[in-house]
């Protein structure tokens, strides 16, 4: 609740047809390892979202991956459950209708994504605090490129740092909380690394400067990371 008052997102609320809450679901770890989003912290979201916006639909949003399923991730690590009984809906943006987005940056001139994320969404862009074996870091921006509509998400990796910002280009969030509660850390990041309470939560509607915050927490200097 405090985010959204301070940040002045009440009104972006009202004004949107549904909201999409974009989860961190990057493979089959649970949430006390620090690898993916925290049902308890997607719960007290979703709350305050009812209370904030009455009426408008709540989704729950993961995109297929290289070695997951979203449909499969949805019930196995509780989020089908927590749905039913917070009166959310669940998207998996890899299926249904996808639209092709002009970014023109670098070798991503397009990137097609679901019009799910297009069509009058406030999008809460809920990231986990994590390091990653390649990126350095991965928290709001990296979450970003994780809904992209294509499922291998691996064709991407050769120009990584790249697609992580056409992503953000293609898709636009309303607001960044990223949940450092259990955080993850080591360089077998963003899965295979070793859970760290760190107790902090860090948002922003700009990206870059909550990942800038995020990464001098991790230990990094931004500027390090492109």
């Amino acid at each position: 609740e405090r985010v959204f008052k301070e940040l002045k997102l009440e009104g972006e609320l009202e004004k949107a047809d549904k909201i999409v809450i974009k989860l961190n679901l990057c493979g089959f770890r649970g949430w006390e390892t620090g690898a993916t989003s925290d049902p308890r912290f997607v719960r007290a979201v979703i709350d305050y979202l009812k209370k904030a916006a009455p009426g408008k639909p709540v989704y729950l949003a993961e995109a297929d991956a290289t070695n997951a399923r979203a449909s499969l991730l949805f019930r196995w690590l509780g989020f089908e459950r927590l749905a039913k009984e917070a009166g959310a809906r669940l998207l998996n943006l890899s299926e249904g209708e996808g639209v092709d987005v002009d970014v023109g940056y670098g070798p991503y001139e397009r990137l097609r994504v679901s019009r799910a994320l297009l069509d009058g969404s406030f999008i809460v862009n809920l990231a986990k605090l994590k390091t990653h074996i390649i990126t350095y870091v991965t928290c709001s921006l990296k979450n970003v490129f994780g809904a992209l509509y294509h499922w291998r998400k691996i064709d991407y990796h050769k120009r990584l740092d790249e697609a992580i910002v056409a992503a953000n280009l293609a898709v636009r969030c309303g607001v960044h909380i990223v949940d450092g509660i259990i955080a993850h850390e080591g360089e077998k990041g963003p899965l295979y690394g070793r859970p760290v309470k760190l107790g902090v939560v860090v948002a922003g509607v700009e990206p870059a400067s909550v990942d800038a915050v995020c990464a001098r927490i991790a230990g990094f200097n931004p500027r390090r990371i492109r």
